[in-house]
């Protein structure tokens, strides 16, 4: 199962899965309740469902579905006897609300059948999500194939953690998400012992779990994963199994991978900050399941800020407002799931938006069975305006524009994410992007003339080559229609936001290892650094907006991650340009990257 969406679900084990699908079997019959026409098509390996409307997003899946078999027939040294049914929704919500899925409780955004090797997953219009959901699931797929025998999986021995770890490892590599958990183990001596893996259900035996995958993968070959995997299985017992490839015992790994996590991601020596050294904390963690303070969008004139939060068990909107110097209070205003036309906000990866007078918020809510774009009233929390567009298969990131008369956003159909404009007024839909790429995040800036959003696009893109690429930041020219790539940078870019005058860019990058904001002068292309933070300035996940910039170029705000919890700060930017501490390091020194396009480029060479 993929847990990148939602990590605070407990793990399903694989012996439930085992009897779930064999009363609720994927098929014909039981995915296609609501929609009209699906297709089939073959590849060597796969067999593959779609609906017709994602189509062409589906041979470029199923040429990654390809790559990915080679990739782990490799790492395996193994192939699989039967065809892969590999079954595809058009958006998030018809994969969620399919009856053999629905059975999963929160829903994550791909699952595995063990008895026929069948994998089903959601197109959500981000091609590098596509790529490791799809990923992890061909890991599964693969794993049960090598398993065969049903009562070790019931038995969970080898333990859980050692199937989905190693499956997420495979899927995303040692990515700056990955490395930041780490990071965060060893400053607050967090890191788990294999044997507290087992009894653990959350996120870490993801995070850690993949650290282990990597160290074993690093110190001994990548193709030791596999062996290791194999041999595990063939005993039935992890300590025989490291004894076998390894010469030691799960206690003895546990102390040489622990050893090795803190010479490589201890920050005691690394001229890197604190958050709480350069800005303003805003949020505490207020019980044991408040872990999320994400999401932050600040005001026009930077004295409020919304976000995201769990601190109720569920899924709300907060403001803060300052009452002081300072001093900042905090209220829900939107409560999550209070019905069926506004049920689920987009936790992980959209934003919310401010309207340049200060009186609106923009957001994203399923609604029923439909994304829906809301208006909201930003001092008490009232719905202003509801948009569901029919011919759209999920929305994200709305962005107010100068006047506040149109909001920019993402528009997800045919599984490919594009972006649209919306009056209003008239409800007029406009679109800008058509394109096979990843368009997201679009941001409009103060003179209303360019959209800047990520993208995965290159500048001279291989129409048959489907492997996702990094993201960096692109620029929309309204009156051209023309779209400019501004940055080229290894590894990932979100968060792009304006400053004030329109003269520069601030962004959230990990291209020098660790997650931290720059600002992009637009006249010159200097890239400056703003923050050098142990932490790193990071979202949920790798596409949730850690960063917003006022309007009025006086406060950013950010999160960052801390004890095994994501909170908010402050941060109040000089007006000088010269005030900037500019400090000559590289953090990738400290940090080594190994990310999902890094990962990509080496599945290539299996295909």
């Amino acid at each position: 199962m993929k847990y990148t969406r939602h990590f605070t679900l407990a793990i399903i084990s694989l012996f439930f899965m085992t009897d779930l699908f064999a009363q609720n079997r994927i098929s014909p019959k039981n995915i296609r309740p609501t929609h009209l026409g699906w297709q089939l098509f073959q590849t060597e390996h796969f067999d593959v469902e779609h609906e017709q409307k994602v189509a062409e997003a589906a041979r470029d899946a199923a040429n990654l579905a390809e790559r990915g078999y080679a990739h782990l027939s490799a790492i395996f040294e193994h192939g699989l006897d039967k065809r892969i049914p590999l079954v595809l929704f058009a958006s998030l919500n018809d994969y969620q609300q399919a009856d053999s899925i629905r059975q999963f409780g929160h829903n994550p955004s791909g699952v595995t059948d063990l008895a026929e090797l069948r994998v089903a997953l959601a197109v959500t219009g981000s091609n590098r999500e596509l790529n490791q959901t799809l990923l992890h699931e061909l890991v599964h797929a693969f794993q049960f194939d090598i398993t065969h025998n049903a009562a070790i999986i019931g038995e969970c021995d080898p333990p859980l953690w050692f199937f989905e770890s190693l499956a997420e490892y495979l899927a995303v590599g040692m990515d700056s998400h990955t490395r930041m958990w780490i990071r965060d183990g060893v400053m607050h001596d967090h890191l788990l012992s294999m044997e507290k893996l087992g009894s653990t259900f959350d996120i870490r035996v993801y995070r850690q779990g993949a650290a282990f995958w990597h160290y074993i993968a690093e110190k001994y070959g990548k193709k030791k994963v596999g062996q290791l995997f194999k041999s595990a299985i063939a005993f039935g017992n992890l300590d025989k199994a490291f004894q076998a490839e390894l010469g030691m015992d799960s206690v003895q790994l546990t102390a040489a991978w622990h050893q090795q996590m803190r010479d490589t991601y201890s920050v005691s020596d690394a001229p890197l900050q604190k958050a709480s050294a350069i800005a303003s904390r805003l949020t505490e963690k207020e019980s044991f399941f408040h872990r999320v303070n994400a999401v932050p969008a600040i005001s026009p004139n930077g004295h409020e800020i919304t976000y995201l939060t769990d601190k109720n068990l569920a899924d709300d909107i907060y403001i803060l407002k300052e009452d002081g110097k300072n001093l900042f209070k905090s209220s829900r205003l939107i409560k999550g799931s209070q019905s069926s036309d506004f049920d689920a906000l987009r936790f992980f990866d959209t934003t919310i938006s401010w309207s340049h007078d200060g009186q609106k918020i923009s957001y994203i809510s399923m609604s029923g069975k439909d994304d829906a774009l809301f208006v909201t009233d930003a001092r008490d929390g009232t719905f202003l305006q509801r948009f569901v567009f029919k011919e759209l298969d999920g929305l994200l990131s709305p962005s107010f524009s100068p006047d506040g008369n149109e909001i920019v956003f993402v528009g997800i159909a045919g599984g490919r994410s594009d972006l649209f404009i919306i009056d209003l007024q008239s409800g007029q839909l406009r679109r800008l992007t058509k394109d096979r790429f990843s368009n997201l995040q679009p941001q409009w800036s103060p003179d209303g003339k360019t959209i800047a959003f990520i993208t995965d696009h290159t500048p001279n893109p291989d129409k048959n080559d489907v492997l996702p690429n990094d993201y960096n930041i692109a620029l929309h020219h309204l009156q051209s229609g023309e779209v400019e790539l501004l940055t080229a940078l290894a590894g990932n870019v979100n968060s792009p936001q304006w400053s004030n005058d329109a003269a520069e860019l601030a962004f959230v990058s990990d291209h020098q290892g660790v997650s931290n904001i720059y600002k992009l002068d637009m006249a010159t292309g200097e890239i400056i650094p703003v923050t050098f933070l142990q932490s790193g300035v990071v979202g949920l996940s790798e596409l949730t907006p850690a960063m917003s910039w006022s309007a009025n170029g006086h406060y950013m705000v950010f999160s960052t991650f801390e004890d095994g919890a994501w909170q908010l700060y402050r941060l109040e930017l000089p007006q000088d340009e010269q005030d900037y501490q500019v400090m000559n390091i590289d953090p990738a020194a400290f940090f080594s990257s190994q990310g999902s396009a890094a990962l990509a480029i080496e599945m290539a060479a299996y295909y």
